[in-house]
Protein backbone atom coordinates (compact mmCIF):
# COMPACT_ATOMS: atom_id res chain seq x y z
CA UNK A 1 0.00 0.00 0.00
CA UNK A 2 1.18 3.73 -1.29
CA UNK A 3 1.76 5.40 2.05
CA UNK A 4 1.27 9.66 2.30
CA UNK A 5 4.94 11.62 1.99
CA UNK A 6 4.84 14.17 4.56
CA UNK A 7 5.07 17.44 2.45
CA UNK A 8 3.24 20.02 4.63
CA UNK A 9 4.49 20.96 7.87
CA UNK A 10 1.42 19.27 9.86
CA UNK A 11 2.28 15.84 8.20
CA UNK A 12 6.29 16.37 8.79
CA UNK A 13 5.29 17.36 12.61
CA UNK A 14 3.26 13.92 12.86
CA UNK A 15 6.01 11.72 11.34
CA UNK A 16 8.42 13.35 13.70
CA UNK A 17 6.32 12.58 16.61
CA UNK A 18 6.11 9.08 15.29
CA UNK A 19 9.61 8.96 15.26
CA UNK A 20 10.59 10.09 19.05
CA UNK A 21 7.65 8.01 20.02
CA UNK A 22 9.39 4.76 18.74
CA UNK A 23 12.90 6.29 19.93
CA UNK A 24 11.64 6.78 23.57
CA UNK A 25 10.03 3.17 23.66
CA UNK A 26 13.36 1.71 22.30
CA UNK A 27 14.93 3.81 25.19
CA UNK A 28 13.08 2.36 28.10
CA UNK A 29 11.64 -0.68 27.32
CA UNK A 30 13.21 -2.18 23.83
CA UNK A 31 12.32 -2.49 20.36
CA UNK A 32 10.75 -5.75 21.09
CA UNK A 33 8.09 -4.02 23.32
CA UNK A 34 7.38 -1.30 20.47
CA UNK A 35 3.99 -2.30 18.89
CA UNK A 36 2.19 0.02 16.77
CA UNK A 37 -0.36 0.68 19.27
CA UNK A 38 2.54 1.42 21.52
CA UNK A 39 3.96 3.75 19.45
CA UNK A 40 0.52 5.89 18.60
CA UNK A 41 -0.57 6.04 22.11
CA UNK A 42 3.56 7.45 22.83
CA UNK A 43 2.70 9.85 20.16
CA UNK A 44 -1.10 10.60 20.94
CA UNK A 45 -2.01 9.54 17.73
CA UNK A 46 -4.98 7.40 16.21
CA UNK A 47 -3.26 3.84 15.25
CA UNK A 48 -4.58 4.74 11.93
CA UNK A 49 -2.86 8.31 11.55
CA UNK A 50 0.42 5.96 11.95
CA UNK A 51 -0.30 3.46 9.37
CA UNK A 52 -1.32 6.67 7.13
CA UNK A 53 2.44 7.02 6.84
CA UNK A 54 3.96 4.08 8.02
CA UNK A 55 3.67 0.63 7.07
CA UNK A 56 4.81 -0.79 10.44
CA UNK A 57 7.02 -0.87 13.32
CA UNK A 58 10.19 -1.46 11.11
CA UNK A 59 8.83 0.38 8.89
CA UNK A 60 9.22 3.34 11.33
CA UNK A 61 12.30 2.11 12.46
CA UNK A 62 13.70 2.61 9.63
CA UNK A 63 12.87 6.13 9.00
CA UNK A 64 13.96 6.92 12.27
CA UNK A 65 17.56 5.87 11.24
CA UNK A 66 17.65 7.49 8.20
CA UNK A 67 16.60 10.66 10.36
CA UNK A 68 19.41 9.76 12.63
CA UNK A 69 22.13 8.93 9.97
CA UNK A 70 20.89 12.55 8.08
CA UNK A 71 21.63 13.94 11.45
CA UNK A 72 24.46 12.63 12.21
CA UNK A 73 26.30 13.29 8.46
CA UNK A 74 25.14 17.03 8.99
CA UNK A 75 27.09 17.00 12.39
CA UNK A 76 29.87 15.11 10.75
CA UNK A 77 30.29 17.97 8.01
CA UNK A 78 29.89 20.82 10.55
CA UNK A 79 32.44 19.27 12.38
CA UNK A 80 34.41 18.96 9.41
CA UNK A 81 36.49 22.27 9.24
CA UNK A 82 37.86 21.92 12.23
CA UNK A 83 39.08 18.45 12.59
CA UNK A 84 41.02 19.54 9.04
CA UNK A 85 42.25 22.61 10.32
CA UNK A 86 44.62 22.18 12.90
CA UNK A 87 47.12 19.22 14.64
CA UNK A 88 46.45 15.79 12.67
CA UNK A 89 46.53 14.19 16.51
CA UNK A 90 44.25 16.78 18.01
CA UNK A 91 41.86 16.20 14.88
CA UNK A 92 41.74 12.74 15.37
CA UNK A 93 41.30 12.61 18.99
CA UNK A 94 37.75 15.13 18.27
CA UNK A 95 37.15 12.93 15.57
CA UNK A 96 36.80 10.18 18.47
CA UNK A 97 35.12 11.98 21.13
CA UNK A 98 32.78 12.70 17.93
CA UNK A 99 31.54 9.26 16.99
CA UNK A 100 32.30 7.51 20.47
CA UNK A 101 29.72 10.20 21.88
CA UNK A 102 27.09 10.17 19.01
CA UNK A 103 27.08 6.16 19.96
CA UNK A 104 26.72 6.42 23.53
CA UNK A 105 24.09 9.53 23.22
CA UNK A 106 22.06 6.50 20.59
CA UNK A 107 23.24 3.69 22.24
CA UNK A 108 19.20 2.26 22.53
CA UNK A 109 19.04 2.61 18.96
CA UNK A 110 22.18 1.51 17.80
CA UNK A 111 21.64 -1.67 19.89
CA UNK A 112 18.05 -2.43 18.45
CA UNK A 113 20.13 -2.42 15.05
CA UNK A 114 22.46 -4.84 16.14
CA UNK A 115 20.26 -6.87 17.31
CA UNK A 116 16.89 -7.28 15.85
CA UNK A 117 17.28 -5.66 12.19
CA UNK A 118 21.13 -5.99 11.23
CA UNK A 119 20.10 -6.13 7.66
CA UNK A 120 19.42 -2.60 7.90
CA UNK A 121 23.07 -1.79 8.76
CA UNK A 122 23.43 -2.33 4.91
CA UNK A 123 21.24 0.50 4.12
CA UNK A 124 22.03 3.51 1.54
CA UNK A 125 21.96 5.83 5.00
CA UNK A 126 24.05 3.89 6.74
CA UNK A 127 26.26 3.17 4.11
CA UNK A 128 26.89 6.79 3.62
CA UNK A 129 27.20 7.45 7.12
CA UNK A 130 30.07 5.24 7.30
CA UNK A 131 31.40 7.01 3.81
CA UNK A 132 31.45 10.34 5.52
CA UNK A 133 33.55 8.65 8.75
CA UNK A 134 36.15 7.36 6.04
CA UNK A 135 36.12 10.50 4.39
CA UNK A 136 36.92 12.73 7.56
CA UNK A 137 39.50 9.74 8.50
CA UNK A 138 40.71 10.26 5.12
CA UNK A 139 41.52 13.73 5.69
CA UNK A 140 42.94 13.80 8.89
CA UNK A 141 45.15 10.95 8.11
CA UNK A 142 46.63 12.99 4.65
CA UNK A 143 46.72 16.52 7.01
CA UNK A 144 50.34 17.41 6.37
CA UNK A 145 51.04 14.33 4.93
CA UNK A 146 53.77 16.12 2.38
CA UNK A 147 55.33 17.17 5.17
CA UNK A 148 56.58 13.91 7.01
CA UNK A 149 57.96 10.66 5.93
CA UNK A 150 54.46 9.20 7.10
CA UNK A 151 52.31 7.35 4.34
CA UNK A 152 48.38 7.95 4.29
CA UNK A 153 46.56 5.28 6.24
CA UNK A 154 44.12 3.15 4.37
CA UNK A 155 40.94 4.96 5.54
CA UNK A 156 38.59 1.68 4.75
CA UNK A 157 40.26 -0.55 7.18
CA UNK A 158 40.94 2.46 9.88
CA UNK A 159 36.88 3.51 9.68
CA UNK A 160 35.51 -0.25 9.79
CA UNK A 161 38.42 -0.88 12.66
CA UNK A 162 37.25 2.16 14.46
CA UNK A 163 33.34 1.51 13.60
CA UNK A 164 33.69 -1.88 14.63
CA UNK A 165 35.09 -0.84 18.24
CA UNK A 166 32.78 1.80 18.82
CA UNK A 167 29.89 0.18 17.56
CA UNK A 168 30.51 -2.39 20.47
CA UNK A 169 29.99 0.46 23.29
CA UNK A 170 25.99 0.06 22.14
CA UNK A 171 25.85 -2.67 24.71
CA UNK A 172 27.56 0.25 27.24
CA UNK A 173 30.32 0.57 28.74
CA UNK A 174 32.23 -1.73 31.14
CA UNK A 175 31.83 -1.55 34.81
CA UNK A 176 34.67 1.00 35.47
CA UNK A 177 35.55 2.39 32.40
CA UNK A 178 34.83 5.91 31.37
CA UNK A 179 34.39 7.27 27.90
CA UNK A 180 37.09 8.74 28.20
CA UNK A 181 39.35 5.92 28.52
CA UNK A 182 37.14 4.16 25.74
CA UNK A 183 38.89 7.29 23.73
CA UNK A 184 42.27 7.42 24.80
CA UNK A 185 42.01 3.69 23.77
CA UNK A 186 40.62 4.16 20.34
CA UNK A 187 42.65 6.93 20.02
CA UNK A 188 45.90 4.56 20.50
CA UNK A 189 44.23 2.14 17.85
CA UNK A 190 43.94 4.95 15.28
CA UNK A 191 47.49 6.14 16.21
CA UNK A 192 48.95 3.10 15.37
CA UNK A 193 47.38 3.44 12.03
CA UNK A 194 48.41 6.88 11.53
CA UNK A 195 52.36 6.09 12.22
CA UNK A 196 52.87 3.46 9.40
CA UNK A 197 56.19 4.80 8.15
CA UNK A 198 57.34 4.09 4.72
CA UNK A 199 59.79 1.67 4.23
Amino acid sequence: MKRRNPKQQRSKETVNRILRALNRIIESDGYPYATTAKIAKEAKLGIATLYGYFDDKEDILISLLNSQADEAILMLNEGLPSWIGGDRKLALRAFIEFAVNEVINRAALTKTVMMYTPHLIESPKAARLVGQFEMVLDLISKKNSADSNMIPVDSFIMTNALLGLILGLASGLPEGVSAEDVIDRLENVASSFQTLRAV
